[in-house]
């Protein structure tokens, strides 16, 4: 039966023409689930620093990351990223505030983003690779206070700080890992 657009007491799905007597109609995709599988998941309540908090607990020793032979494990990236996090925090960084990461895939990114979070910052990530115009673009649109970037890319960066764009830039490279 395909119920018809009707009174505001019917249920939501038959005011919209959903067959209510199908228990997929409102949301045909479960069909294809394993039987016994939820259809409903509960929203994971942790944080990215909570969850590298358990790994840390759990796997303090282990390699968390290799960069050209050099490794850091879990303790070394937590311990880091908090120091990372207390200077974000001495210069000014508050919670909600956002923080512009333009760096290539090396160590210093994972240890400025989760220093980032733990200081309640949010991330705005941005490519290296972009040009001049694509960069100060988006720095504007991010509403950024401070900017971590690949010191190969200052030419881009330093009218982002001249601007006022940012308030404060910080550079890092390979040679500082």
């Amino acid at each position: 039966m395909r119920a018809r657009l009707g009174s505001v007491n019917q249920q939501p799905e038959a005011s919209i023409g959903v067959d209510v007597a199908d228990p997929y109609a409102a949301r045909p995709w479960l069909r294809h689930y394993p039987a016994g599988s939820t259809p409903d998941i509960a929203p994971v309540t942790q944080t990215v620093p909570d969850l590298l908090r358990v790994a840390v607990d759990r796997y303090p020793d282990r390699v968390a990351f290799t960069y050209y032979g050099r490794h850091l494990t879990y303790r070394e990236v937590d311990r880091l990223s908090s120091k990372f996090a207390n200077r974000l925090i001495e210069h000014g960084v508050k919670p909600g505030d956002r923080v512009l990461i333009v760096l290539a895939n090396m160590p210093q990114y994972p240890i400025v983003h989760l220093g980032t979070l733990k200081a309640g910052g949010v991330v705005a990530a941005l490519s290296p690779l972009l040009v001049e115009r694509e960069l100060d673009d988006l720095a504007v649109d991010s509403g950024a206070r401070v900017v971590v970037a690949l010191d190969r890319v200052w030419d881009r960066i330093a009218p982002l700080v001249e601007r006022g764009v940012v308030e404060r830039a910080i550079m890092t490279g390979p040679q500082d890992f």
